[in-house]
């Protein structure tokens, strides 16, 4: 890919596919390859993890948000939050 459109931002969306045991690994591949952004890569609801791996890319929210309440226990776990407009009405 980086060969085809060596300018183009990569981000990966793991879909909850990672673990607490491999995150940091993973996280340092993309780092190596220029991924700027992951997107929710533990799963939601188990990603308390993210609080205490060092990220040296940011990580974003998506299944773990699902309306403002959600949004309190992100912090410290994620960089960003991907806001669907489906989930906020259109």
């Amino acid at each position: 890919m980086r060969k085809a459109a060596p300018n183009a931002e990569l981000i990966v969306d793991a879909n909850e596919a990672w673990r607490a045991d491999n995150f940091a690994a993973n996280l340092a591949a993309c780092a190596d390859v220029g991924v700027t952004l992951v997107e929710q890569p533990l799963p939601a609801g188990d990603d308390a993890a993210l609080a205490t791996i060092k990220r040296p890319i940011p990580v974003c929210a998506d299944e773990s948000v699902h309306d403002r309440v959600s949004l309190g226990s992100l912090v410290g776990k994620y960089d960003a939050v991907n806001i669907k407009l489906d989930k906020t009405g259109g």
